[in-house]
């Protein structure tokens, strides 16, 4: 099994709140926040810790699963790099039979991206894609590849909601990972049973469901983001 969340976050946002003093922090432990000393740090582990909520199906709010169930371990550079689960969050690991995650950052203009993904492998080989849809350029990013991804007349109708650029920006990135992009067309973003996104394929074209692994959408004012993973 594999599980998978994305967080995007705008560094300026983050500055600014954080010389403010208006940074949630207190979504962090006493030893996280020991490591938080400056606003880019923040913002690493910000991104980080709601990218692995949403890998578990939950959120920051109002879900069973709670921000202090979920501890970041940090580098010698204090940035986040590895995660410890307590509590309800490990007894979704656990039912997940999780055995190993990792923790990736990708970085374009002043926004920040982390993705966090659960394997039930120690050593599971995967493939990844990471979309960006920049809905004032009007373009579309692979961070994975670093490509610039053309838009098709047919996705112009994506662009009136962030609802569906997020899904727009999933089925470009399940494109680029199984290079069935005629195909990625027919499908659309369910939900598994930790309420966490999956991508449903229409089998009438041969295309199994279970081709794709896991997927995450997220958002921010300027971007809508989708990622795609499967086990190769």
């Amino acid at each position: 099994m594999i599980s998978c969340g994305i967080d995007v976050e705008s560094l300026d946002r983050v500055n600014y709140l954080y010389r403010q003093g208006a940074m949630p922090l207190g979504l962090f432990s006493d030893i996280e926040l020991r490591c938080i000393n400056s606003d880019i740090i923040a913002a690493h582990a910000f991104v980080a810790k709601e990218a692995v909520l949403k890998s578990l199906g939950a959120g920051w709010f109002n879900t069973d699963v709670d921000a202090h169930d979920i501890e970041l371990g940090f580098d010698v550079r204090m940035m986040p790099t590895c995660v410890t689960f307590h509590g309800a969050a490990k007894r979704k690991v656990d039912e997940g039979d999780f055995k190993s995650h990792t923790l990736d950052f990708f970085y374009f203009g002043r926004e920040l991206l982390a993705l966090f993904v659960l394997s039930g492998t120690q050593n599971n080989s995967m493939k990844k894609s990471v979309v960006v849809v920049d809905r004032i350029q009007l373009n579309m990013r692979d961070l994975c590849s670093n490509e610039t991804l053309e838009l098709q007349p047919a996705d112009e109708t994506y662009l009136v909601s962030t609802k569906l650029l997020g899904k727009l920006a999933v089925k470009k990135a399940v494109c680029e990972i199984t290079n069935k992009c005629r195909l990625s067309a027919n499908g659309y973003v369910g939900h598994d049973s930790f309420g966490a996104p999956i991508w449903v394929e229409s089998l009438s074209m041969g295309f199994p469901a279970d081709k794709i692994d896991a997927v995450s959408i997220t958002h921010n004012r300027n971007y809508a983001c989708g990622a795609a993973i499967i086990d190769v």
